[in-house]
């Protein structure tokens, strides 16, 4: 399996599909109700109505995120080296790890925003060395005013984002006054459109209700220290062997793992305490996903085989608990 993912074939492409397809095969088969009490919506982006098409709406509308997301990941890595010598092996194991919470095989604000947060940091990854990156920071203003407008409790990211360019290269005060204004009027388009087509007050309302909701109740219990802990150990790993694997590095790829390395410890962090919904956990999903390609595929061959073993055993294990679960109580 290792060959297949540093062969970088297209046959790839329909291995992903493949491999996607089988671990949300119970997702579509058996479309198994949400087990969290708490509703995962927000003014902007309504929840889907519980009815039999919407609910296959939602998870197939999903799927092609996901995919997409895969598609993207690997054409980043590919245009930007983040990962030497492994191009596709990103996004092959980021649609594994779609596999890991069936609860978030579904369209959810979380989905959203990691695919915004995603653009936003490759932005600021392509303004590497460029004189001249203004585009650049705008648009990862915009994405990152996208990620916050999803996900509210995520108005962390807009410090995270600017650190990532601290780390990138090195910033102008120009660059920072349109960073920081490009999120403003972001956020200002998005108060315009609700007072000219739908209430203020209301969405006011349920902008303050997301930020100061917790879940701990729903977030600390024995099944999900099982269910999450593998993501949480690869993070960790993830990180860990960005400082332990010894190869060369170009200097690009060296700042682009420092700075997914920060990510991937904040975003962690956000998912492990009582603010972060159990579906939080698809935000750390792509950077974990580019971290451990570097591992598989860069690191010496027991390493790797013992990682990767690893990875695939857990993710079936908890993937085949799930099912179990879901089975038990409905």
């Amino acid at each position: 399996m290792i060959k297949i993912l540093k062969a970088n074939n297209p046959i790839n492409y329909l291995l992903m599909f493949g491999l996607m397809l089988s671990l949300w095969a119970f997702k579509f088969y058996y479309m198994p109700t949400e087990i969290e009490a708490y509703i995962l919506k927000n003014y902007i982006l309504p929840g889907f109505p519980e009815t039999v098409f919407m609910k296959y709406l939602s998870a197939v509308l999903s799927f092609g995120v996901y995919y997409l997301f895969a598609l993207l990941i690997i054409k980043f890595n590919a245009n930007l080296m983040i990962v030497e010598n492994a191009y596709q092996s990103a996004g092959v194991i980021f649609v594994m790890m779609t596999g890991f919470f069936i609860n978030s095989q579904r369209i959810l604000p979380e989905t959203l925003a990691s695919f915004t947060l995603f653009i936003a940091v490759m932005q600021i990854f392509n303004s590497y060395q460029k004189i001249k990156a203004e585009l650049n920071i705008l648009d990862a203003s915009i994405f990152t005013a996208l990620t916050v407008i999803l996900v509210h409790k995520l108005v962390f990211v807009i410090a995270l984002v600017f650190i990532v360019m601290v780390i990138i290269r090195p910033v102008k005060t120009k660059e920072v006054l349109i960073y920081f204004t490009g999120i403003f009027f972001s956020f200002l388009v998005l108060v315009a459109i609700v007072w000219l087509t739908g209430d203020i007050v209301e969405a006011y309302d349920i902008g303050k209700q997301a930020m100061i909701s917790k879940f701990a109740e729903f977030k600390y219990n024995s099944l999900n220290y099982i269910v999450f802990a593998p993501m949480i150990i690869l993070a960790a790993i993830s990180v860990f062997s960005r400082f332990s694997l010894s190869q060369s590095r170009k200097v690009s790829a060296r700042k682009f793992q420092n700075a997914i390395v920060f990510i991937i410890v904040c975003l962690t962090v956000f998912f492990v305490s009582p603010h972060s919904t159990n579906e939080g956990i698809v935000l750390i999903y792509p950077w974990v996903a580019i971290l451990l390609s570097n591992v598989i595929i860069n690191a010496r061959n027991v390493y790797a085989s013992i990682v990767f073993v690893g990875f695939i055993v857990s993710l079936y294990a908890v993937h085949v608990l799930q099912i179990v679960f879901y089975l038990s109580i409905f």
